[in-house]
């Protein structure tokens, strides 16, 4: 049997809300000489995607001359969520909590509760007590946030950084999805389904526990190698679809918001009166056969990989 992606990797970068650096333009250090990166033309309109990952790790921040001269030519910068806010915090933290008087210890099966325990305090936190007040899809996400934290020690994650920067240099700066929309993805299914995803994400932790290597980390080097085609491999490789709960998860979690997110930039391009955009969203949304990618190729889109593979 296939193991199970922690799909919740791909909105980790959602709890990032309050970290401070200054983010690093351009040239040296940088570790990619493929960025994925696209230059979208057609319906009189021009744009980029690029492909961004939740990291502050300075191979990724340190961006490739290619992505930094997209990023400056570009009038308007849009990512997933934007420039977040304090307000965007209060409203994930609190639809992460469960309701006054239920915990979830009296929600998850026994041993369930106990390998949440066990894991916890392997990686040495106190135990699974610390996340009582967490609906079992947020206590998910917050287990995927353990093998990240560290790819975000002293630093911004990519796409925040890069709004930062957007919003000094006076571009116009936006979001493509609403916070409200990424936490109806994220808690996708009844409580019986997210029980059933924080078992699967435990097995998978243990796993990469086991073997000394996390997803996060294999996630890392394929975006640093610029490697669409091996970046959907892997989470093909990684996903059970055959399971039910993980499929519609995956289907939220990517598929639908794919389509959602090809119907909002070509909007912005229709409207765009001149402007260039540069749109930066995680990158599994631009690869496989229902990108972001393929589905601006079928509105008519020319849509050319920038220093690397079309």
């Amino acid at each position: 049997m296939k193991r199970a992606l922690n799909l919740f990797h791909l909105l980790a970068g959602l709890l990032l809300l309050t970290a401070s650096m200054a983010f690093s333009s351009c040239s040296d250090g940088t570790a990619i000489d493929n960025p994925l990166l696209w230059k979208v033309t057609g319906h009189g309109a021009e744009a980029y995607l690029f492909g961004t990952m939740h990291v502050a790790d300075p191979r990724v921040t340190n961006l490739h001359p290619a992505a930094d001269e997209a990023f400056m030519s570009s009038d308007a910068f849009y990512t997933e969520a934007g420039e977040t806010t304090p307000s965007d915090a209060a409203k994930f933290a609190t639809a992460g909590s469960l309701p006054e008087g239920m915990s979830l210890r009296k929600l998850l099966p026994p041993e369930l509760w106990e390998e949440l325990d066990s894991y916890l305090k392997s990686r040495d936190f106190l135990g699974a007590h610390i996340f009582d007040t967490y609906r079992p899809w947020f206590a998910s996400l917050q287990l995927a946030q353990l093998d990240a934290m560290p790819l975000l020690e002293g630093g911004q994650a990519l796409d925040f950084a890069m709004t930062a920067r957007a919003k000094k240099d006076g571009k116009e700066i936006g979001a493509i999805e609403q916070i409200e929309e990424q936490i109806a993805a994220l808690a996708i299914g009844d409580t019986a389904d997210q029980i059933h995803m924080l078992r699967v994400t435990l097995e998978k932790l243990r796993e990469e526990q086991a073997a000394g290597k996390s997803a996060v980390q294999r996630l890392l080097e394929l975006y640093i190698a610029g490697a669409p085609d091996a970046l959907w491999a892997y989470a093909m490789e990684e996903t059970d679809l055959d399971d039910p709960v993980q499929a519609a998860a995956w289907q939220a979690l990517l598929a639908d918001r794919n389509v959602v997110m090809t119907s909002r930039i070509h909007e912005k391009l229709q409207a765009a009166n001149g402007r260039q955009f540069m749109f930066a969203i995680g990158s599994l949304h631009y690869v496989g056969p229902d990108s972001v990618v393929a589905g601006l190729r079928e509105l008519g889109y020319e849509v050319t990989r920038i220093n690397g593979d079309s």
